[in-house]
C-alpha cells in the first residue's frame, strides 16, 4: 500500500475486516444490485425483442415487460391454444405495468408475471441495506473502522492500523 497506509505488523487483513454481520450484509446488498441491473436489463430487452424458451411441455418467454409461463399437459393433442389464453395483454403495449395473470384449467397452466414484481422484492430489501449500511463518520474518527481518535498519541489508529494524521484537541 501506498502512503503509509499499510497495516501495522502482525495485522495484516485485518484493516479491512469486517464481523460476519457486515459482511454478509455486503454481500447481500451488492447481490440485490446485481439482481436488479439483471431483471431491469431483462426488463428493457423485453420492450424491444421477444425471448422463448421451448422445453417438452412448458414454454417460457419474455415480451413487453413480461414474463410468461405456459405449460399445457400431455393429455392433450392437437394444436396449441388460441390467442386469448397467450394474449392476455389485450393488443396496448404495457410496458410490463400491468398486475399478475394466473389462468388454470384441468389440461393448462397459464401465468403472467410483469417484471416490476420480481423487481420489487429484489429492489426494497436492497435500497433497505444501503440505507441501513450508510456510515456518517464523525470528525476525529478512524475513517476506515470508525474508532475513536481523539485520545490517540501516535500515528496509526489501534484499531485498524490505518495511518492517521495527528487529531487537534
Amino acid at each position: 500500500m501506498a502512503g503509509g497506509d499499510a497495516p501495522m505488523p502482525g495485522s495484516a487483513g485485518r484493516m479491512f475486516a469486517m464481523d460476519g454481520r457486515r459482511r454478509r450484509r455486503r454481500w447481500a446488498k451488492w447481490t440485490g444490485v446485481y439482481t436488479c441491473a439483471l431483471i431491469l436489463a431483462a426488463w428493457g430487452v423485453s420492450e424491444f425483442w421477444g425471448v422463448t424458451l421451448r422445453f417438452s411441455a412448458p414454454m417460457i418467454w419474455s415480451h413487453d415487460g413480461n414474463l410468461f409461463y405456459f405449460h399445457r399437459g400431455h393429455e392433450i393433442a392437437g394444436p396449441r391454444p388460441d390467442s386469448r389464453f397467450v394474449n392476455v395483454s389485450g393488443g396496448e403495449r404495457s410496458y410490463g405495468l400491468r398486475w399478475p395473470h394466473y389462468q388454470k384449467n384441468v389440461n393448462m397452466l397459464f401465468l403472467r408475471v410483469p417484471y416490476w414484481c420480481l423487481l420489487v422484492p429484489a429492489g426494497v430489501p436492497t435500497a433497505l441495506l444501503f440505507f441501513l449500511d450508510r456510515r456518517k463518520i464523525p470528525p476525529g474518527h478512524c475513517q476506515a473502522c470508525g474508532y475513536d481518535l481523539r485520545t490517540l498519541t501516535s500515528g496509526r489508529c489501534p484499531e485498524c492500523g490505518l495511518a492517521v494524521e495527528q487529531v487537534s484537541r
